[in-house]
């Protein structure tokens, strides 16, 4: 029998700060983010899923889990987790950090090297269960599809080229990002690994 509760979205933000945490597994080329929430009654569960599945999300669950009186659910498709995280992140406290991190992630603010080291700050600080992830990818994540796909297309004379004219600051990472097809936190990374190594 489902819970007469009326969940809304500063609800379920106050069950995800509660009861919610963000996987985030490694891929070859990008990070990927899932949004996880576990409830004590299955009908809140219910009404929970219910309710963000009516704002077109497809999650799975709720699920029991194995030896606890406790359900959970997963939302795990990419514009899913973006939308969710959008519209909980303003209303939550203790996981607001790191559900800024999925949305700038997924929008291309920053690289997949610079998400997973404020995750494991959040981690250090004890904000977040989990472990300390070692990752190398310095591009964001459309960048890091397209490196999967085989369409950043730039050579390793490019890649001199980029370096060259950035270190030498006579083009700004946004007129290289321009003229090569890639985001200016691209360009800022490929100037960086040269420096690096």
């Amino acid at each position: 029998m489902v819970s007469s509760y009326q969940a809304d979205w500063k609800q379920v933000a106050g069950y995800f700060d509660g009861d919610g945490c963000i996987i985030m597994r490694i891929g070859k080329f990008v990070l990927i983010f899932y949004l996880h929430l576990g409830r004590r009654l299955l009908g809140t569960a219910r009404t929970i899923a219910s309710f963000v599945n009516g704002g077109e999300s497809r999650i799975r669950g709720p699920y029991d889990l194995p030896g606890q009186d406790a359900h959970s659910f997963r939302i795990t498709r990419m514009r899913e987790v973006l939308s969710i995280a959008e519209k909980i992140a303003p209303w939550t406290f203790k996981k607001r950090r790191e559900l800024q991190v999925v949305i700038d992630y997924y929008r291309n603010v920053i690289t997949g090297d610079a998400a997973a080291k404020i995750m494991n700050e959040q981690f250090l600080s004890r904000c977040r269960s989990g472990r300390i992830v070692e990752v190398s990818l310095p591009y964001t994540r459309d960048d890091g599809k397209r490196l999967a796909r085989g369409r950043l297309g730039l050579s390793d004379k490019q890649l001199d080229e980029i370096r060259s004219l950035y270190l030498s600051s006579d083009v700004s990472s946004y007129e290289l990002a321009i003229r090569y097809g890639v985001s200016d936190t691209t360009i800022r990374n490929i100037a960086k690994r040269r420096c690096n190594h």
